[in-house]
């Protein structure tokens, strides 16, 4: 008996090292993932705020796009309603100019 129970012993000694060799391995590699897991969200956040900035940037530029469109519209009008002038003076100074060329 007193072999068995040596036997045994040795037995459970092996079992409890391999044991603990094992819960050594997996928290050396829960500590891998965990600090993995970190960089990845340190990683996404700093993504996130780039697209934040990115998106704001375009905001802005699609109203600075908006803006400068509104002001050569405004612009082309003015230049049309100063042309559409110049003919009226045009043709008012051309009849202007017949009637003393007829009365002469």
């Amino acid at each position: 008996a007193p072999a068995t129970d040596a036997a045994a012993a040795a037995a459970t000694a092996a079992a409890a090292a391999v044991f603990e060799e094992q819960m050594v391995a997996m928290q050396t590699q829960f500590v891998r993932q965990r600090e993995l897991l970190m960089a990845v969200l340190r990683k996404s956040a700093k993504l996130e705020e780039q697209m934040v900035v990115a998106r704001d940037d375009v905001i802005r530029k699609d109203v600075i796009i908006h803006n400068l469109k509104q002001e050569a519209a405004t612009h082309q009008q003015e230049v049309q309603h100063q042309h559409q002038h110049f003919e009226q003076q045009t043709q008012a100074l051309q009849q202007q100019h017949q009637l003393q060329q007829m009365q002469q």
